[in-house]
């Protein structure tokens, strides 16, 4: 985890954002969470917890003062993923993959209707709904891994140029 390039993808289930072990525990290896992505889960167990507007969005936009300003992304996701297994097996509540994710769409969905609901008003397409939902953190993710890659690139087509030459070098010495 103390390689810079990666990337730390903190899950909280957290009621409380001043009380969050699981940051405090990444935060050992990432003190300023420059490279950290916080996820706050179990959404929907929450969002009834909440009895005015103003608690959603103390939620959504904690004070820098119970969360680090400097984390990766600005502010953290939100998520919630229906629960139950996957299979053919009597236990089983999604019988395929694609099943469960027509389940988290729709888990997303009513999340953010009843977050608007609580609000009184949509969130705003900017920073709330791009933070609300598995989708989002996906396309966030994606996104992220993308620019890595692209920021990487000069410094990896020379280290395979050299492993190519190497390769070469040793083929040739080989059928020699």
């Amino acid at each position: 985890m103390e390689q810079r390039e990666y990337i730390v993808l903190c899950l909280e289930d957290t009621a409380d954002w001043g009380n969050a072990t699981t940051r405090k525990f990444v935060m050992q290896v990432d003190p300023m969470l420059e490279r950290t992505v916080i996820v706050s889960t179990k959404l929907d167990t929450r969002i009834p917890q909440f009895a005015r507007g103003a608690d959603v969005e103390l939620f959504l936009r904690p004070p820098s003062k119970l969360l680090e300003s400097t984390i990766l992304g600005g502010s953290p996701f939100y998520t919630s993923v229906p629960s139950g297994r996957v299979g053919i097996s009597r236990d089983a509540v999604f019988r395929s993959n694609d099943h469960f994710r027509e389940a988290v769409a729709s888990r997303e969905a009513n999340d953010v209707h009843q977050l608007e609901k609580k609000l009184g008003r949509k969130l705003d397409s900017g920073n709330e709904r791009s933070r609300v939902g598995v989708s989002q953190l996906r396309r966030f993710l994606e996104q992220l891994l993308q620019q890595k890659y692209f920021e990487n690139v000069p410094s990896i087509v020379p280290l395979l140029e050299r492993e190519h030459r190497g390769a070469a070098q040793k083929l040739d010495d080989t059928v020699a």
